[in-house]
């Protein structure tokens, strides 16, 4: 929330420049998730995990100190965005490769549980962020760094997580990695989704709403907050009903359908109306987007192999956050050229396209569950 809420609110950056700012945030992932997917396979992840969230605490502070000063600008939001991005991608699949050490014999419980409860501290998160313009971003990004402190405490109380013993160097690790993502016939086609879902669905949700909150609502920290809100409490709301649901025979099935759904109400974000029909479509998008990350996150955690876990969800990972800066940038510059209203047909068109390729060319719709 604080992020997005500087660069279009605070500063007023146009489309083209908010697009690059959210692609520094996610950039880093294309350079390090795979080598932090490979260095989770090899360490203990309890320790590495606990370290990271200790060095992502660091930037948060520093940008409170330049929001303080009256320093924070469009590089000083480049630089912050860099190195979050940095050890996001350093902790995810550190944290993944935990889950599924610590978390044998129910897998797929634990992935929903985990992004439920993940979820729902983003919507804490979202709560506070909409009250950025009163309490001020300086405080809330030192809660944050709080936060990221009190995860490396839990995170150092969790047991040991020793990886399984392994020979290979790290990059005949990595290389492993993805060729057994590209020869798998259950994992490929997840990532081919992943990496539509990030440069299509994410790269216009963190360019496009902002720009409609700001542009054609006037709406601020709180319209933002809105709007947020809605997507991922809807996500929240479908990853806690799969928890409670049985798993599905074929969940590529479910993935196509949700996607397609989803690809329909990024196309209906066109059409002008008030802002709690902005907020209901993002409502619903945020409910696709919570059965589409469940099913495609259990499946590759159950159809990787023990030994490259770690680096198949960083493969995994890369694939959503490897997308989504293009994404970004490409919606930015859309945006300023056509408006975002007309930008968001493209996304939508393209992923029914990538669907149809899926369809023809992989078992994804066939395949039953692991």
């Amino acid at each position: 929330m604080i992020f997005p809420w500087l660069a279009a609110v605070a500063l007023g950056l146009p489309a083209e420049r908010l697009g690059l700012v959210q692609m520094a945030l996610m950039a880093p992932s294309i350079v390090f998730t795979l080598l932090g997917g490979v260095i989770a396979d090899r360490r203990d992840t309890r320790l590495l995990l606990s370290r990271y969230h200790v060095a992502a605490a660091l930037p948060p502070l520093a940008m409170a100190a330049a929001v303080a000063t009256g320093h924070v600008s469009y590089v000083v939001l480049v630089g912050y965005g860099l190195a979050m991005g940095t050890f996001s991608a350093l902790i995810v699949p550190a944290r993944d490769a935990l889950l599924s050490r610590v978390a044998v014999g129910w897998v797929p419980r634990a992935v929903a549980v985990a992004s439920a409860v993940s979820l729902v501290c983003q919507l804490i998160g979202i709560a506070m962020g909409a009250a950025a313009g009163r309490l001020g971003a300086p405080l809330l990004l030192v809660a944050q760094a709080a936060v990221l402190l009190g995860g490396a405490i839990a995170t150092a109380r969790t047991p040991a997580a020793a990886p399984p013993p392994s020979r290979e160097d790290r990059w005949t690790a990595l290389r492993g990695g993805l060729a057994e993502a590209w020869t798998s016939e259950r994992i490929f086609p997840v990532m081919i989704v992943m990496l539509a879902v990030g440069a299509l669905f994410v790269g216009s949700f963190v360019v496009v709403v902002p720009l409609l909150a700001r542009d054609d609502y006037g709406a601020g920290s709180g319209g933002l907050a809105l709007f947020n809100g809605c997507f991922f409490g809807g996500t929240v709301a479908t990853i806690l009903a799969q928890i409670r649901l049985t798993p599905p025979r074929r969940p590529g099935r479910v993935i196509v359908i949700t996607l397609a759904l989803g690809a329909g109400v990024l196309a209906a974000m066109s059409v002008r109306g008030p802002m709690s029909l902005l907020a209901t479509l993002c409502l619903l998008w945020g409910m696709g987007a919570g059965v589409v990350l469940t099913q495609a996150r259990t499946t590759v955690q159950m159809a990787a192999s023990e030994a490259r876990r770690g680096r198949l969800l960083a493969t995994y990972q890369l694939a959503i956050t490897g997308g989504a800066p293009v994404g970004a940038v490409l919606m930015g510059y859309l945006s300023g050229f056509v408006g975002p209203r007309r930008a968001v047909l493209w996304p939508a068109a393209t992923m029914l396209l990538v669907l149809v390729f899926l369809l023809a060319r992989t078992r994804l719709w066939r395949q039953p569950a692991v």
